[in-house]
């Protein structure tokens, strides 16, 4: 199926495969049944969101000199960001999730802060059923709040 279509095509199959999937666990698992609209509802988004945030990353400045390093076999890597763009007046803040071999397990976007960008990471991994995951940013406080013992009176204390 997937060698007759482009590459957005394809990871449209691919979301819909685990919004399918994901509708019936929630069926088995919880007695849940999802609506149909709303499946497609979070398809289309979904969709949009990845489209975005795969635009913002091609419209972006040069790169610069970071380079991505694979996590541990059996981990996978969360690599979240947020960027202020000017002319528009908004926010995006990305979450993309990869392999040790790159693969990308998953991608979302959401407008939010630092603190709210990196926690919505791990609860995306958690979703996925990840358990072993490295957590990477730009964000430096929000990684050293993550990592410390200490107690936190800053703004983003609840989310830390």
């Amino acid at each position: 199926m997937f060698e007759n279509h482009s590459a957005n095509k394809r990871a449209e199959i691919a979301v819909v495969l685990w919004v399918v999937w994901y509708a019936r666990n929630k069926l088995i698992h919880e007695g849940t049944n999802q609506r149909v609209g709303y499946l497609v509802a979070f398809v289309r988004g979904y969709c949009a969101d990845v489209e975005m945030l795969v635009a913002s990353i091609d419209r972006s400045s040069p790169p610069q000199a970071v380079r991505w390093s694979p996590p541990p076999i059996s981990f996978v890597e969360i690599n979240v960001d947020a960027g202020f763009s000017l002319t528009q007046r908004k926010t995006r803040s990305g979450v993309i999730i990869r392999d040790e071999h790159g693969q990308i397990m998953g991608a979302c976007s959401l407008f939010a802060a630092e603190a709210l960008v990196a926690v919505h990471g791990l609860r995306f991994a958690l979703d996925l059923s990840f358990q072993l995951v490295i957590l990477e940013s730009e964000f430096r406080s929000v990684i050293q709040k993550l990592n410390t013992s200490s107690e936190d009176f800053s703004e983003i204390s609840a989310l830390i």
